[in-house]
């Protein structure tokens, strides 16, 4: 089930939290429209907001060549109203191509925004960032008193500019097209470009309804084609009513209402076509829910309007991104007036799931978070509900902030005077995409998934030519051949960055390239394996364990959050390697090598002790004490007559070896001498008694080399 939470539209002047495809950008086209009395005291203002980085920036009026150069703090609102000269390479008021726009491009993500204002006709708009720009747009705007018309910006060269299929001008990066109609409503009028352009509604006067006093103008950015969606909620202003226009791309396109009343036009539309409709403040705002992606467009009324409950404003327009384009946090601040502007108030219309709308919190000048208060919740029948909230500081940035997500939008009052718009969305593409998990390709790049288990699929909108060989997939470089013509695909990858390119062709020829750098932050079954020695603690990898006193192979598992910010569970296989030491004794007869307890020594060629010491990891040791040895010979015979030559019976080569009995018999059997553990040389004696000369017998029992000698000997007395 794909979740979608609702856009924060961002009031105001707005920074938005969503890190990729929002109005925040680095890079910005934008010219003026026509305004119905600029000949009195038209002032053009320019307000960019900085998030969490400070910037640097420069502005730049491509007619003129006029750079300033910024250097702006990090949380600020920089205010630039326009000079008289910086108005006239930057005013497009008729019918044609020029030079006269503003490119504005700064090092760190930022929004920006415009007003066109003089006193009684104002209006204003976000400005969006080259990547949000599109190349189809149809025109939606109102009845004129004057001119109705748009403005193009072109971002690249060689940009060619259709109406309604017809080509009208050629533009190269920087330059304006500006199309104005006299006395009629442009509505509905396609415009295509073969790369993406800046596209303005620029309406000289409207009376909204028609002929209802007052006249005011139109500046809008309007969003492409490819960033429309299929649910809206629109939310009412304090002034109690408003209309709102619905326009569609395809044919057959029906448009389902919850709350709302039309007022021109039919609920069932083919391409171009539009229905007006009057919304108001007693059903809580109207919620639009479309079978094919539409364009909305809510507008302020003409001070005189019947009915209105708060008299003060004139018309003015707002574009209304879709719920799909969701965002959760925003930073406000209000237009300052200047020149002949006549504003006196500023309202934010916070839009949130009414499930969620206590979680709405806001901070004031950088304060701590708080519920809203000063204002009242309006539940809508939809499940969405929206929150009037006036703002009474135009020195200070204002954060909202919902886990759900926000929509608000941002108007201003005076005598006759009046903006609104929306000052912030994500500006996703959503007439043909791909999801990663669930996410939008655009909203995954440059975040992180939790899981080791990708799944990629082609969304359901996307009009892709049905021939082989036209969706093609790339990772990390790398064509996954695999997946050719696979609108979906899995696929696990380790802990990692990485980059996916879908390369396809839509039904109408036209080759897409979208991509996205995301990273992997949690792996299925993570395995640490690690090494420590007995009686040592472990600190490492996120575990903490006392003294290990038990040798061997041990598990333990626990949940950790890694250095992605993913809770992995991490199973960690211990080898507690004992501390020891080990001694060894063995004998082995001169020229026999020795081998055994792990150690091989080569043969001695004489007899004697010898150590060996074998050294481990943990201190740990192990030593062989080594006996080299030649084999006994027992005497053969002795002759005890004090001459001090061979007194005694003597075992030769004994003294290397360790005795467990010498026995000495008669002829008889009777035990004479028995040494145990020791064996000292027989003197010939029994009981202090010389024994008579003849043959004795001997039992030696060696103990280290489980050997036994049997023999016997002479006793010569002379």
């Amino acid at each position: 089930m794909k979740q979608f939470f609702l856009i924060c539209i961002a009031c105001l002047v707005a920074v938005c939290s969503y890190g990729q495809a929002s109005t925040l950008g680095k890079d910005f086209w934008f010219s003026f429209g026509n305004n119905y009395d600029a000949d009195s005291g038209l002032s053009l203002q320019i307000r960019i907001v900085t998030k969490e980085k400070s910037t640097q920036a420069t502005i730049t009026f491509t007619e003129t060549g006029e750079v300033i150069p910024l250097s702006l703090a990090a949380n600020t609102v920089y205010t630039h109203d326009l000079t008289n000269m910086q108005i006239l390479a930057a005013y497009s008021g008729l019918t044609g191509k020029s030079s006269k726009s503003i490119h504005i491009q700064t090092s760190e993500d930022v929004s920006i925004y415009a007003i066109n204002l003089s006193e009684a006709t104002t209006d204003a708009t976000s400005i969006l960032p080259v990547g949000a720009l599109g190349d189809s747009y149809y025109h939606l705007s109102y009845t004129t008193a004057m001119e109705d018309g748009y403005t193009i910006v072109a971002v690249e060269n060689n940009t060619t500019v259709y109406q309604d299929g017809s080509a009208v001008e050629v533009l190269n990066k920087g330059e304006v097209y500006s199309s104005y109609f006299p006395d009629k409503d442009a509505s509905g009028k396609h415009i295509t470009t073969n790369h993406p352009v800046a596209y303005f509604v620029t309406n000289t006067c409207v009376y909204v309804p028609s002929y209802t006093q007052a006249c005011d103008c139109f500046y809008q950015q309007l969003y492409a084609e490819s960033l429309w969606g299929g649910r809206f909620f629109v939310p009412v202003t304090i002034r109690g009513k408003e209309r709102v226009r619905i326009i569609a791309s395809r044919d057959s396109t029906v448009i389902n209402l919850t709350g709302g009343t039309v007022v021109d036009g039919l609920l069932t539309l083919n391409a171009g076509e539009w229905v007006e409709i009057e919304i108001n403040a007693a059903q809580n705002g109207c919620y639009i829910d479309a079978n094919n992606p539409v364009g909305v467009a809510s507008y302020l009324t003409g001070i005189m309007y019947p009915g209105l409950s708060y008299e003060m404003g004139d018309p003015s327009m707002t574009w209304i991104p879709p719920i799909e384009q969701a965002i959760n946090e925003v930073l406000v601040s209000p237009f300052l007036a200047s020149g002949s502007s006549i504003l006196r108030e500023h309202h934010l219309l916070i839009a949130v799931p009414a499930d969620a709308k206590d979680q709405t919190e806001i901070s004031q000048g950088g304060s701590a978070y708080r519920a809203l208060t000063g204002g009242v919740w309006h539940d809508h029948s939809s499940g969405y509900s929206y929150y009037t909230l006036p703002l009474n500081n135009s020195n200070v940035s204002y954060s909202l902030k919902n886990p759900k997500g926000l929509i608000i939008l941002g108007y201003g009052l005076g005598e006759a005077e009046s903006y609104y718009y929306i000052a912030g969305s994500a500006t996703r593409r959503l007439d043909g995409y791909f999801e990663v998990n669930g996410i939008h390709y655009q909203s995954l790049d440059g975040e992180v998934i939790c899981t080791s288990d990708i799944e990629v699929e082609v969304s359901k909108e996307y009009l892709m030519d049905p021939a082989p060989g036209h969706l093609r997939w790339v990772l990390d470089g790398v064509e996954q051949t695999a997946f050719i013509d696979k609108l979906s695909w899995e696929k696990q990858l380790p802990v990692g960055n990485y980059s996916i390119l879908m390369i396809a062709k839509n039904q109408y020829g036209k080759l897409d390239s979208l991509t996205t750098s995301f990273s992997v932050g949690r792996e299925s079954n993570k395995i640490i394996r690690d090494t420590i020695c007995q009686n040592e603690s472990y600190d490492k990898h996120g575990f903490v364990l006392p003294e290990q006193d038990v040798p061997g192979n041990h598990v333990y598992s626990q949940e950790l959050t890694n250095i992605y910010g993913c809770d992995s569970i991490v199973n960690l296989y211990m080898t507690v390697k004992p501390q020891y030491e080990k001694n060894f004794t063995a004998h082995v007869s001169t020229n026999e090598p020795y081998s055994g307890n792990g150690f091989l020594i080569p043969p001695y060629s004489t007899p004697g002790f010898h150590s060996f010491v074998r050294s481990y990891d943990c201190n740990s040791s192990e030593t062989l004490y080594l006996t080299v040895y030649e084999d006994i010979v027992p005497d053969s015979y002795f002759s005890p007559n004090g001459d001090g030559v061979e007194d005694v019976w003597n075992i030769k080569n004994i003294e290397y070896l360790e005795i467990e009995s010498v026995k000495i018999y008669d002829r008889f059997g009777k035990l004479l001498v028995h040494c145990s553990g020791q064996f000292i040389p027989w003197d010939g004696t029994y009981l202090g008694n010389p024994m008579p000369s003849t043959d004795y017998w001997y039992i030696i029992t060696l103990k280290a080399i489980e050997k036994q000698y049997v023999g016997h000997f002479t006793l010569l007395r002379r």
